[in-house]
């Protein structure tokens, strides 16, 4: 049975493993602090938030599906959470009694499945009661899930599954029948409908009653048996009736948890009074304004510096002076594009781009002791395994990557690489001091070039904005903020 919320024709996929990469998307851009926002303390909301956002979506019709569901949720919060809660609550309380299948004996599954299915039916009804609030809600998630929920499971339905449920828990007995086989042994037992009445019709009618001597313990073994295989078909049913019926209520708890972690995103979002909005996917494109970096603004009080991107192209080359804000720039593009494919909101005013189908990071890694290959040696193997890994329309970000060599060679190298990316039409954004590398794709028509903005006199804005590489790194400006004098005023003698 599908739940809707997540995707038009099947549900959420729970148990799908984090890819290959994971790590280094969640090392590079910070996403913990994203994850741990929408989790407000909840292990369960962590996990669904990190396998959505890292197994993201690269087909529009989901995203936009999502976008909308997202949107009711944001229209109706306390009626969303409410309807979490519910399922939350009762699918605690059937596991509570749905533990011991394996082990329990056919009497016992079919008397516990009949407790678990009441808890459920209660629960239907709980969520019946919420549908009355559907024309609040627009997008086809919620109104295909309110629509299951109003048609499949109305009055006349429950109604009879509690007939059936309290016809199986034998109040009058097991009432059966079985045919003579080989050696008068019991064969093609049936279990039937009970519709005896014990009334004045069974004292006028001729009926046989059988009664175990006392102390017959290989009789009452026998007739034990007996209704074992009654109600041996029986319980099999009950038992899958009721792992489907958990397994849906599983499912729509695992759908809800997304939008309920989205829903503690955006509260916190609205504590810090930054924007957002939906994006809108379109191919080829990246063009945002307002865009600011999700994960640092979670962590700080001050004021996040935004920036906008105007221009499209498929290189992004990002330069100018240390600690200008270029990392954050690379680490609120790629939250965003991985947010928007999630089919979520974006840390931004206005947002539009493409959709890729797989995203990777190359950022540099400090040395550690950890490490049994040289520096440049580990960049060089970890470009190899995205190298096995991506394909065509991907989008990669480098941070100062190769820059554990020379400058000529590590422009030569990252030149190569780029041009051999390039043309299988993979997007990259690369911040390096290198200006050979940068100077490399000058007259490349599809190269955008940005650099992060400073002031005449020296300070940083940590905006990044439209602008060509220098080949100064400006170390002046390092040697001041380290030394707190400037080097004309230095004592050389």
């Amino acid at each position: 049975m599908k739940v809707f919320l997540m995707y038009r024709d099947k549900n959420f996929n729970n148990k799908i493993d984090l890819p290959w990469n994971s790590d280094e998307l969640i090392k590079d851009f910070g996403l913990n602090n994203i994850f741990t926002a929408m989790a407000a303390g909840d292990k369960f909301l962590f996990d669904i938030a990190m396998k959505t956002i890292l197994n993201y979506e690269d087909e529009k019709e989901t995203l936009l599906y999502r976008q909308d569901v997202l949107k009711d949720c944001m229209g109706n919060e306390s009626t969303v959470r409410e309807l979490y809660s519910i399922v939350v609550n009762s699918i605690t309380f059937a596991r509570k009694r749905y533990f011991w299948y394996n082990d329990a004996s056919k009497e016992l599954i079919i008397d516990e499945s009949i407790d678990v299915l009441n808890i459920f039916i209660d629960t239907m009804d709980k969520l019946r009661s919420i549908t009355g609030q559907a024309g609040n809600f627009h997008s086809a998630g919620f109104k295909s899930l309110f629509s299951m929920i109003k048609n499949e499971f109305n009055d006349d339905y429950l109604n009879m599954v509690k007939i059936h449920l309290d016809n199986l828990s034998f109040k009058n007995g097991v009432y059966m029948s079985a045919a003579l086989g080989t050696g008068n042994e019991g064969m093609n037992y049936m279990l039937h409908k009970n519709n005896r009445k014990h009334d004045l019709h069974d004292i006028f009618n001729k009926h046989y009653v059988f009664t175990l001597p006392e102390r017959d313990i290989n009789g009452a073994q026998e007739l034990n048996d007996i209704r074992k295989r009654g109600i041996l078909r029986i319980s099999e049913v009950m038992k899958e009736a009721t792992g489907n019926v958990i397994n849906f209520f599983e499912s729509l708890k695992n759908e809800l948890a997304f939008y309920i972690g989205c829903l503690n995103l955006y509260d916190k979002i609205r504590e810090n009074n930054y924007d957002i909005c939906f994006p809108v996917p379109s191919e080829n494109t990246l063009l945002f304004s307002g865009l600011y970096d999700m994960s640092l603004s979670l962590i700080l009080n001050d004021k996040i510096v935004t920036n906008d991107l105007n221009k499209n192209g498929k290189l992004y080359i990002i330069t100018g002076t240390n600690r200008g804000g270029k990392s954050t720039f690379l680490r609120s593009t790629g939250e965003a594009l991985l947010m928007m494919q999630s089919g979520m909101f974006v840390p931004a005013s206005s947002f539009t781009s493409g959709i890729h189908t797989e995203i990777f990071t190359h950022f540099k890694r400090e040395e550690d002791n950890n490490m049994d290959i040289g520096k440049f040696d580990e960049e060089l193997k970890r470009m190899n395994g995205i190298v096995e890994h991506i394909s065509s329309n991907s989008t990669i970000f480098f941070n100062e990557s190769f820059s554990a060599t020379n400058v000529r060679e590590g422009s030569e190298i990252a030149g190569d690489i780029i041009n051999a990316l390039l043309e299988k039409n993979i997007k990259i954004f690369i911040v390096t001091h290198m200006y050979e590398l940068a100077a490399r794709f000058l007259n490349d028509k599809d190269a955008v070039f940005l650099t992060a903005e400073r002031m005449e006199n020296g300070e940083h804005t940590f905006r990044i904005i439209p602008g060509f590489p220098l080949k100064t790194s400006y170390g002046e400006d390092l040697y001041k903020k380290i030394f707190g004098e400037s080097i004309e005023s230095y004592n050389w003698e």
